[in-house]
């Protein structure tokens, strides 16, 4: 995981982006070792990419990895979830509906837990 984590670092492409998005899928320890061996800021680069493709899988994975309380916590202290939510605005002025989804879909995730909710606000 960690040199797929840093090849996708180095360089954008899609192909790298369906990768990790695939291994998200996989379970909860692989969206924990995802985000432990620094996936949140491969995915947070690869979000704010202007390929769509990148785009997509990116923001569908971070979705994905907020699926654990572990990893929502992590993604409030770190600040990336303001990365997720400022996605938004970007995906409104592009029409791209999906991936609207998927944002909204994080920070539904994320707002789950009533801990959360003092570090959203």
């Amino acid at each position: 995981l960690k040199p797929l984590l840093e090849l996708a670092m180095q360089t954008q492409h899609p192909l790298l982006a369906l990768a990790i998005s695939n291994l998200s899928h996989v379970n909860d320890t692989v969206r924990v070792k995802i985000v432990q061996e620094g996936g949140l800021r491969v995915l947070i680069s690869y979000a704010m990419s202007a390929h769509r493709t990148v785009k997509s899988y990116a923001i569908a994975t971070l979705e994905s990895l907020s699926l654990v309380a572990s990893n929502q916590e992590r993604m409030l202290d770190d600040g990336s979830w303001m990365m997720v939510a400022s996605l938004s605005q970007q995906c409104v002025e592009n029409k791209d509906v999906d991936t609207i989804r998927s944002v909204l879909r994080t920070m539904c995730n994320l707002a789950w837990n009533i801990n959360n909710h003092a570090k959203i606000i």
